[in-house]
């Protein structure tokens, strides 16, 4: 068990930074890994993304609190549309280290979205090979042994043309981990580029800090929605006429279950 049934603050501040910046989820592959009470990833499922998949270590947290948070937040859900695969919402349990959640992680979302026919299946396959186009994660630094799994993962299952957010404290006093240990560990793939984007400084606990991943080009070019597929909401923006979503009320407004 690491933590699943607390809900961790990071994960509104994650939730929050897509509010605020008015993330286009529509049309989009988006995983909440190691997502506990799953709140990034129902902001995703309300803002229509194509496909949303939440992942977390413990099979007992997806039974007992994501699920049960997404049916009582997401409007019509219901567990029949979950079991019976009529929803666009999958749930995966496994270890960061197991080279089988990656294989996984990277079939799911290309053989089993719904609705989809077989041509986009096919069609999806071919251009981003089953992997995901926006990944959030929050609170997952806390231990340094677990970082380079979680990077070697974030590796595998990032689409080329995707990003990856990450929300954690700067430092996690006492149990080691923090965001420098997370861009230090970037940087050592050679293949991917970090960059903090936000810092969060509310007086109440540590700093913390949204760092945003992607394939190694400009962070800068793609966080100011050019070349990007999670673009964000600008009257200047050119999106080829893609309904842009606006985010109902605040996030943090997310019920969770277990508390009623």
């Amino acid at each position: 068990y690491e933590g699943g049934f607390k809900l961790w603050e990071c994960s509104i501040d994650l939730a929050r930074h897509l509010h605020s910046r008015s993330y286009v989820f529509k049309g989009k592959y988006v995983l909440d890994l190691g997502c506990g009470h799953g709140v990034p990833g129902i902001f995703a499922i309300r803002g229509e993304a194509k496909l949303v998949g939440f992942q977390d270590l413990n099979v007992e947290v997806l039974k007992h609190v994501t699920i049960p948070n997404v049916l009582e937040n997401v409007q019509g859900m219901t567990f029949d549309k979950l079991r019976g695969g009529e929803a666009a919402i999958r749930f995966f349990a496994g270890d960061w280290r197991d080279n089988e959640l990656a294989t996984l992680l990277t079939t799911v979302p290309a053989t089993e979205a719904i609705p989809t026919t077989k041509n986009r299946i096919a069609e999806r396959t071919r251009t981003t090979g089953g992997k995901w186009d926006l990944i959030l994660t929050s609170d997952t630094l806390y231990s340094l042994e677990s970082i380079p799994w979680l990077v070697a993962l974030i590796y595998e299952i990032l689409a080329d043309d995707g990003i990856c957010l990450v929300a954690a404290k700067r430092y996690y006093f006492g149990i080691g981990g923090g965001v420098a240990d997370l861009i230090k560990e970037v940087e050592k793939t050679g293949a991917l580029e970090a960059k903090v984007v936000q810092i969060i400084d509310d007086g109440k606990s540590n700093l913390r800090e949204i760092v945003r991943i992607a394939r190694r080009r400009s962070v800068e070019e793609g966080y100011d929605g050019k070349n990007n597929d999670v673009q964000k909401n600008n009257d200047n923006d050119d999106n080829d006429g893609e309904q842009k979503y606006e985010a109902e009320s605040i996030p943090s407004s997310v019920k969770r279950k277990r508390d009623q």
